[in-house]
């Protein structure tokens, strides 16, 4: 699967011309757009596949988060 070359970008390009007033459902719609240029970046998918740690019953995809988002100078 082959991302977009600045996969953030494209991400954020989903809320262009968003606002906090645009109804609820729309909004989710856009994020759910710019999760799928991570998730579904192929488009082939008829919904964004989460990671299998994700639906384990554990704390599974906030462990993965909580580890990319500290400090760097800790480790996971």
């Amino acid at each position: 699967m082959v991302l977009p070359a600045w996969p953030m970008r494209a991400a954020c390009a989903k809320f262009a011309g968003a606002s906090a007033t645009d109804p609820p459902l729309a909004l989710l719609r856009r994020m759910a757009a710019a999760a799928a240029v991570l998730y579904n970046a192929s488009g082939a998918a008829r919904c964004n596949q989460l990671p299998a740690s994700a639906l384990d019953g554990g704390d599974g995809i906030w462990d993965w988060q909580w580890c990319t988002q500290r400090l760097p100078q800790e480790s996971c």
